[in-house]
């Protein structure tokens, strides 16, 4: 019915049925294509997400989601919320207002594992604990993921902040820039966090290094004086 009564790609339709379709700006004739990925709540060990379609084009906005997005079920009953965001900048308000919400979802994120790390970190530096290690250890393969969609994410964002005849209005592209900032810096404090946790795995084996070490100097003059 989309496809027919929008006059939808039908690349596009391919691409908002599939889960697993990257995360993409793309620009046709008739309308744009914005696939962005929303975290749900992570598990201890892994993080998981769902793809956020939006089909922008002019006057009018479909979401697909592949799962159901507490903000976009929020927003579909709030008929005065969408008007208001309609009257500020257009239908692409809409569209910058959920991104929002969900790069603030991002930021947070990183924000509770960087509070997590410096904890677990000056425990390591206090004393040299496997089980220490172990539990961030543990935290490494969805801190792998989350820097890999966060980088997506930003490179989306930086898509929209290029001005361009594309049913956008170009007075977001300040928010959207704001956007890729967060974005951006969120990506980075990831990339020093895994930096952080090879320190950690380093220092570990330079430990284990200096007592093997140690003990075999001991073994040795025992040897000896045997």
């Amino acid at each position: 019915i989309i496809e027919n009564k929008f006059k939808i790609h039908s690349l596009t339709i391919e691409d908002i049925l599939s889960n697993n379709t990257r995360i993409k700006y793309e620009e046709f004739e008739n309308y744009t294509l914005i696939i962005s990925k929303w975290i749900k709540e992570p598990t201890p060990i892994s993080i998981e997400t769902n793809n956020l379609s939006f089909i922008l084009g002019q006057n009018y906005l479909i979401t697909i989601e592949h799962q159901e997005n507490k903000l976009i079920s929020e927003m579909s009953k709030n008929y005065k919320k969408i008007s208001g965001l309609i009257e500020k900048g257009g239908i692409a308000t809409i569209v910058h207002y959920i991104l929002d919400k969900e790069t603030d979802r991002y930021v947070n994120l990183k924000l509770e594992y960087s509070e997590f790390f410096r904890k677990m970190e000056r425990e390591f530096l206090h004393q040299q604990k496997i089980e220490t290690l172990k539990e961030v250890l543990a935290k490494e393969p969805i801190l792998l993921d989350l820097r890999q969609i966060s980088e997506s994410m930003t490179d989306l964002c930086l898509d929209l902040t290029k001005p361009a005849d594309n049913y956008i209005n170009n007075e977001l592209i300040p928010y959207f820039r704001d956007d890729y900032d967060h974005l951006f810096k969120t990506t980075e404090g990831l990339k020093t966090m895994l930096g952080r946790i090879n320190g950690m795995k380093n220092t570990y084996s330079s430990m284990i290094l200096l007592n093997t070490n140690e003990t075999m100097r001991v073994l040795t003059i025992i040897m000896a004086l045997m």
